[in-house]
């Protein structure tokens, strides 16, 4: 085997040798997760920094009710779904749903700053039409009432 040969042949074992270490290698970042919540899904919480009662939800396109689901609204939240989510509330004199707050993939907040999201609107004395959180390109289709 002449020098040019040899060369050639270590150089490539190391190549190759050096790609499958990069290949393998698994990121630092994977397994740290901010407020306990996992890629893929969307966590909110009822209190700041990631505190309270938590709702996870996975889908990228449904909608929920924090209200039903024990939330008393939501404070902070964490995103690592690949799509957006929002947060609507009834419009009692619309008779339909106003965006309150987008929830964009990959983001977060430890504090919201928007009082009773994630709740709901009265609209009697005794009724109340509740927040919905829909994900991707989901809408809410459906009112959800709870006494006050």
């Amino acid at each position: 085997m002449n020098w040019k040969t040899k060369t050639a042949t270590t150089l490539t074992a190391l190549g190759v040798a050096s790609g499958a270490l990069l290949a393998t290698a698994a990121p630092a970042s994977a397994t740290i997760t901010l407020g306990g919540c996992t890629s893929g899904y969307l966590c909110v919480y009822s209190g700041t920094n990631f505190g309270g009662t938590k709702v996870i939800a996975s889908s990228t396109n449904s909608c929920f009710v924090p209200h039903n689901l024990g939330m008393s609204g939501i404070t902070s939240y964490v995103s690592n779904l690949p799509v957006n989510a929002y947060v609507y509330r009834y419009n009692d004199i619309d008779k339909d749903y106003d965006q309150m707050r987008t929830f964009n993939s990959g983001g977060y907040s430890s504090s919201i700053g928007i009082a009773a999201l994630g709740t709901g609107v009265a609209v009697s004395s005794t009724t109340a039409i509740a927040d919905q959180v829909c994900e991707g390109s989901a809408v809410p289709t459906k009112s959800y009432s709870y006494s006050i």
